[in-house]
């Protein structure tokens, strides 16, 4: 190319034209591609336009030159191309990906191809139902547990602060449900964060994931979900948030089928009632030291030892981990002489342990020795004693299931029991043990009660194979200390034992504080308001209301517009409670439960309930307690298959009256077999 000036451009353009088109290159490949599915599979149904797209491509000997997919439905087709983006010429795994923008509501069918030289594989097929979730649906947070080894559900049970070589495995459970028009939405999960009461972030993760998947549905029993481990969301707090002091955790998003969802929630950011963030204290406590001894035996004419194995004495050491209120578990292992037969009684075991003891160096304060005993499958089974309050134990082990424990060693929670001894627990008496503890507080040895609802969490061992899995006294469990099925630690045994580390090793300052907290202390008198609000209409309608003796009062929630009024005969107002109120779905309506209790006024002959100053509800104070007498069964009467309970009651006021049967298990704690009677004769069955 010229340049003016002289000189050339240092381009060279040259053109070759052909006179007709030449056959197409050659074809290296074999067959057609071949398109299999992982995702979604061949019926699958999400809640949004958006599904989880995965699978495999062979190429068929040649490089892949398009792949494609198709959802076809009532309004159409609709595709989308995935050559370059997912699939690559050389074919293999694609996915797993997120799909959206391909459906529409209803059932739509998926297609995936893929094309090289030779042609178009068949389609891979699947069906993605698209249920669209209506407008106006939402969720609430009902509650949110958080738990090492059993909890209630206002956090009452301490949590235990991380030292600096050990964590007791923490873990949060948040009960969810949905509002508005949506009856339930499958495949939920969430994020989780956590702050200082301040605001201030939590070292380490930002966040949390859920460790399940659950379907959220509008029931609003949070009990049924604090029972069942499928129906709450399972978080676990990372070790650098357990540090000593005070933490709030909350939901951050909320999930549906793995993407993000910006539907409302209430209450997600885990309020108190007062709107301030809700929080748990974990506290700094000293660690639990076990040595556990290996007691062999011979079995003459063998001189081969039996000797309890190591998994038996891991799943021991696991256990008491898991169970005990100690974030840092020292375990120690020894081994005593072997013994020329097998042990009969653990009083000359616990006595060769004492020996055992004497002759080692001094042991930090509150060190307890557990002596294992192998009961050679199940021929020589040896039962277990410790020292009530002392520091010495022993008991058998084994992998007999016991009609309940499966996972092959039953010396784990039989240790725990000893153990419990060490630690000044007695039997309550349940099931066949002797019955030395009066106060222990739940029948028949349960985890908890209808008025104590504690639930019980086992965080798992995944070195063991032993699963995370919640223990519910609905189901069944019971507590350590009796001879019952199902056993783990109740709340009632749990403290105890942390009340005794922590004596054993000084005191726990924070944990000491927090018990003596101002709590509401209990009136001489008070008066108990039942019923139900409509937050939607302002409808009230009033149950029961009775006065009681040692009434702890309802908190006040300062600036709420709901208001119980105490006025006098001429209208004076005596008594005011503001209180909060917490919506729950109940058909139609809104509804809050009114659960309250205020000092009762000698002069009071009114009560309200307003909002704002107006009335919603009232109802007039008489001027007499009715009175009651019991006519059956009398003291001391034998009872059958049925126990009649029959009463005498009036009213000076001549008041319309309804009853109450309540009966306790152990004499004190009493729970109502029935309510509302107008019946004089209510037939129980024992």
């Amino acid at each position: 190319v010229d340049v003016p000036g002289g000189g050339t451009s240092g381009l060279a353009v040259d053109d070759v034209e052909f006179s007709r088109t030449g056959p197409p290159p050659p074809c290296g490949a074999t067959s057609v591609p071949t398109v299999t599915l992982a995702t979604p599979g061949a019926s699958s149904t999400v809640s949004h336009d958006s599904f989880l797209l995965g699978g495999t491509i062979t190429t068929g000997g040649a490089p892949l030159t398009g792949a494609r997919i198709t959802a076809s439905s009532a309004a159409g087709p609709r595709a989308a191309s995935l050559y370059g983006v997912l699939v690559q010429p050389t074919g293999g795994t694609f996915g797993q990906t997120w799909m959206g923008g391909l459906l529409a509501p209803g059932t739509n069918a998926i297609a995936v191809t893929a094309t090289n030289c030779k042609g178009t594989s068949a389609p891979a097929l699947a069906v993605v139902r698209y249920d669209e979730i209506p407008a106006g649906t939402g969720f609430r947070l009902d509650g949110l547990d958080v738990v090492q080894t059993i909890q209630g559900s206002g956090n009452g049970v301490p949590l235990i602060a991380a030292t600096a070589n050990g964590v007791k495995r923490t873990f949060a459970r948040a009960y969810l449900r949905t509002t508005g028009p949506s009856p339930s939405i499958p495949r939920i999960t969430a994020t989780l964060t956590g702050s200082r009461p301040d605001g201030t972030p939590l070292p380490g993760p930002l966040r949390v994931t859920s460790m399940n998947a659950i379907t959220v549905d509008g029931l609003a029993d949070v009990a049924a979900r604090r029972h069942d481990g499928d129906l709450s969301l399972a978080f676990e707090l990372p070790a650098a948030w357990l540090a000593a002091g005070q933490i709030h955790v909350q939901i951050e998003h909320i999930l549906i089928d793995g993407v993000e969802s910006h539907l409302p929630c209430e209450g997600c950011d885990n309020p108190f009632g007062n709107g301030q963030p809700a929080t748990v204290t974990l506290h700094a406590t000293p660690p639990l030291r076990v040595m556990i001894v290996s007691v062999p035996y011979l079995v003459p004419p063998s001189r081969i030892p039996i000797v309890p194995s190591q998994r038996h004495v891991d799943m021991l050491a696991s256990w008491l981990r898991r169970a005990y209120p100690a974030a840092e578990v020292q375990i120690s292992q020894a081994t005593l002489g072997t013994l020329a037969a097998p042990p009969t009684s653990c009083d000359d075991v616990n006595a060769r342990l004492a020996e055992f003891v004497a002759l080692l160096g001094a042991q930090p304060a509150g060190t307890k020795v557990y002596g294992l005993v192998d009961d050679d499958g199940g021929l020589h089974f040896m039962r277990g004693c410790a020292e009530i309050g002392g520091s010495i134990g022993s008991g058998p082990t084994g992998s007999r299931p016991h009609g309940w424990d499966f996972d092959g060693s039953y010396g784990d929670w039989y240790g725990g029991h000893e153990l419990g001894h060490t630690f000044g627990r007695l039997h309550p008496g349940a099931c066949g043990e002797s019955h030395d503890d009066d106060a222990f507080p739940y029948p028949f040895g349960a985890l908890g009660s209808f008025n104590g609802d504690f639930v019980g969490l086992d965080v798992g061992d995944p070195a063991l194979g032993i699963a995370p899995s919640v223990k519910s006294w609905r189901a069944g469990w019971t507590d350590v200390m009796t001879y019952c099925d199902r056993e783990w630690l109740s709340a009632y045994t749990y403290d105890a034992i942390l009340d005794r580390l922590c004596a054993d090793a000084g005191g726990c300052p924070s944990l000491a504080a927090a018990r003596r907290a101002p709590v509401a202390a209990p009136v001489r008198r008070g008066l108990v308001v039942t019923g139900s609000l409509a937050l939607d209409t302002g409808r009230v309608v009033l149950g029961d209301l009775y006065t009681a003796a040692d009434v702890t009062p309802t908190p006040a929630v300062a600036g709420s517009p709901y208001a119980v009024v105490l006025r006098d005969a001429r209208g004076r107002e005596l008594v005011r409670l503001p209180f909060g109120v917490r919506s729950q779905s109940d058909g139609a309506e809104n509804r809050a439960v009114l659960r309250l209790a205020v000092p009762f006024a000698a002069g009071a002959r009114r009560v309200e309930v307003e909002r704002a100053g107006r009335v919603l509800a009232a109802r007039g104070v008489s001027a007499h307690a009715p009175s009651v007498r019991l006519l059956a069964p009398r003291a001391g009467a034998r009872i059958g298959r049925r126990l009649v309970v029959r009463f005498a009651a009036s009213d000076p006021d001549g008041g319309v009256l309804r009853a109450s049967v309540l009966y306790a298990a152990d004499g004190r704690t009493f729970v109502p077999l029935a309510s509302r009677l107008r019946a004089r004769r209510l037939v129980v069955d024992p």
